[in-house]
């Protein structure tokens, strides 16, 4: 096992036990609350919130509110026992930044979403806008696939692909 590597207690508490940070950095959309909890009604509860000894919400926040919006009454909870206030703050603000160096493969993206899709997942639970959807899914070919070497359709008449599960018709443009 790695230096730092732990394996992590999760326990199952009370919502009301589980109190938010008021100084939390970051700020949070009703569309991420939404997303979450689309995502935990859809996948189950698959990540839990860290909170400090105090019950305060270390990483998590997003999870929590979706949890309420839901209205479960019990989530999943991990204490980060053993470090610092100063530690506790700088997970807290590392854990937020950090997603913000992802980006997408978007022809990758176009493909995982057509394949889930043709496995009969609604893509609307996996957080993009229709509008984004549409967008990704421009990146593939009229055959599914978003090789380089699609040809594109006429310029006039641009070809609709529908998803198969929503039924949602997007446009494509080779």
């Amino acid at each position: 096992m790695a230096k730092n590597a732990q394996i992590i207690d999760v326990q199952s508490w009370s919502i009301e036990k589980v109190r938010p940070y008021p100084n939390n950095p970051r700020i949070i959309s009703d569309e991420g609350v939404q997303a979450v909890a689309t995502s935990i009604r859809e996948f189950g509860w698959r990540q839990p919130i860290v909170v400090d000894t105090n019950g305060v919400i270390v990483v998590g926040h997003t999870r929590f509110l979706a949890a309420k919006s839901l209205g479960i009454t019990t989530v999943p909870v991990h204490v980060a026992k053993g470090l610092s206030p100063e530690k506790i703050t700088a997970y807290r603000v590392t854990d937020n930044k950090v997603a913000d160096y992802g980006a997408w493969a978007f022809d990758k993206l176009a493909e995982e979403l057509n394949s889930i899709s043709n496995h009969g997942i609604d893509l609307n639970v996996v957080g993009f806008t229709d509008a984004e959807l549409e967008d990704i899914l421009k990146q593939l070919g009229p055959d599914g696939d978003s090789s380089d070497d699609v040809v594109g359709t006429p310029e006039d008449e641009p070809e609709m692909i529908e998803c198969p599960h929503c039924k949602k018709a997007f446009t494509y443009q080779g």
